[in-house]
């Protein structure tokens, strides 16, 4: 789909052919101005043939806390019965632990999906500025994250990519390997699950 600004994307798709064809949305920057959840929980809802999602929301860039604890609720994905796949974004981590962060965060939207639901997606913008070989992570906090994926529906499955285009066309593959090693390491109950794949 072209770039639209979200006013004419909602604007566009309201009563038209495209909510019966349209299988995958792209939304950067929802949020500001009139594009609220409530509006653009509407405009998804009507897309009666939406399989793929991937959202981007404003003030998405540094910290998880700077989000509204009400977003998923208010967007209210639930009654998008044919969404499979939801693709969330990972901004410029410092740390493996600020991922770690990020990632439980997006988790707390798990509740508010619909039961069609079989890929979570999260996309690095870039791998975290200390590198992962001298990161030491925070094993409670990864437990968490942990935890959260296995108490999430068994159909669930957990994808983290580099963003096609950007970084993961520059990034060395080594310092992908010791990335997808600590993932790998810190998330082990997921593991065992088979339900996690990393940079594939």
């Amino acid at each position: 789909m072209n770039s639209v600004s979200n006013v004419l994307f909602f604007s566009l798709v309201r009563g038209s052919h495209m909510a019966k064809t349209i299988t995958s949305v792209k939304i950067m920057g929802f949020g500001k101005q009139s594009d609220t959840p409530q509006a653009l929980g509407e405009v998804l809802r009507s897309i009666s043939s939406l399989t793929n999602l991937e959202l981007f929301p404003a003030g998405c860039q540094y910290d998880p806390m700077d989000l509204e604890h009400s977003l998923w609720e208010r967007l209210g994905l639930s009654r998008c019965k044919a969404l499979q796949v939801l693709e969330l974004p990972i901004p410029f981590a410092q740390h493996v632990n600020e991922m770690c962060m990020w990632l439980i965060h997006w988790f707390s939207a798990v509740p508010h999906l619909p039961v069609s639901i079989k890929e979570m997606q999260f996309a690095m913008v870039c791998l975290p500025k200390v590198p992962v070989a001298s990161s030491n992570p925070n094993m409670g906090l990864w437990a968490v994250l942990d935890r959260a994926i296995m108490d999430a529906p068994p159909q669930i499955h957990v994808k983290i990519t580099l963003k096609e285009g950007l970084m993961s066309q520059i990034t060395p593959a080594a310092e992908r390997e010791a990335m997808k090693v600590v993932v790998f390491e810190c998330l082990p109950e997921t593991v065992k699950s088979g339900r996690l794949v990393v940079f594939e």
